[in-house]
C-alpha cells in the first residue's frame, strides 16, 4: 500500500486521487478505444504526480489505483472499541510500531460487524461481539494524514465474551489496555487521539446517537 503523507501536499494529493477515480470511471464505462487510452494515460499521470509528492513509488501507486476494475468507491475500515473499566484496548502495529484500535479493511462477503469481530480475534486472540455502531466517519473530513485510498471509518463498541490474549501476531507485536489519560504513540492514519476520545465518549453514554459525517 502506498505510504501516508504528513505534509502540506495532502489537499493536492486528494485532488489527484479524485482525478484517478474519474479516469477509472472512464475506463469502466468508456467504449471508444482512443478514449480508453486517454483514461489509462490520465491514471498513469496521476500515479506520477502522487509519487512526486511523496505518496510512494510510482509502480506501487499504479498497482493500487488499478486494483479496482470498476466504479471507484471509498473502502470501509472497521475499528473495535473494547473497554475494561476506564481503559481501552489498543494493538501495536508492526508496520510503524505505533498503537491503534484493533481493526482493518472489510473483506468481500463480510458484514461490517463480522469483520470487526474477526479483526479483534486475529489481532488480539480475544473474542468479542459488536453491540453498537458508534461512528461512521469520512476519513478525509477528520485529522488523519493523507493516505490512499479514500476510506470510511466505522467504529463499533464490542463486548468481550472469551478468548485468550495473544502477545503478538503477523500484523501486531503487542496488545494492551490503556487509560485515556496515558495513551501511547498512536498510528494516526488508523486512529487519531481526537477520534479515539470521541468514540469512547459515545460508548460510555448509552443514549448518545451514532456520529456520522
Amino acid at each position: 500500500m502506498p505510504k501516508r503523507v504528513d505534509c502540506y501536499s495532502s489537499s493536492l494529493l486528494e485532488a489527484i486521487e479524485e482525478l484517478s477515480a474519474i479516469a477509472q470511471i472512464g475506463l469502466t464505462y468508456g467504449r471508444d478505444q482512443f478514449d480508453l487510452d486517454r483514461y489509462m494515460r490520465v491514471r498513469e499521470l496521476a500515479a506520477d504526480l502522487m509519487s512526486a509528492l511523496g505518496a510512494g513509488a510510482k509502480v506501487d501507486i499504479l498497482d493500487w489505483l488499478s486494483a479496482d476494475e470498476h466504479y471507484k468507491t471509498p473502502k470501509l475500515d472497521v475499528r473495535a472499541v473494547v473497554r475494561r473499566g476506564e481503559t481501552i484496548l489498543l494493538v501495536q502495529e508492526r508496520e510503524d510500531n505505533r498503537w491503534t484500535l484493533p481493526g482493518g479493511w472489510c473483506d468481500i462477503g463480510e458484514a461490517p460487524g463480522e469483520a470487526v469481530a474477526k479483526e479483534v480475534s486475529e489481532e488480539t486472540g480475544l473474542e468479542v461481539v459488536p453491540d453498537r455502531l458508534l461512528a461512521l466517519f469520512d476519513k478525509r473530513k477528520h485529522d488523519y494524514p493523507f493516505q490512499i485510498p479514500h476510506a470510511y471509518k466505522a467504529f463499533f463498541s464490542c463486548t468481550e465474551i472469551g478468548g485468550k490474549q495473544l502477545l503478538e501476531t503477523q500484523e501486531t507485536c503487542a496488545i494492551q489496555f490503556f487509560p485515556l489519560d496515558d495513551l501511547p504513540d498512536l498510528s494516526t492514519h488508523r486512529v487519531t487521539v481526537s477520534q479515539l476520545l470521541e468514540v469512547v465518549r459515545i460508548a460510555r453514554d448509552p443514549t448518545a446517537p451514532t456520529a456520522f459525517d
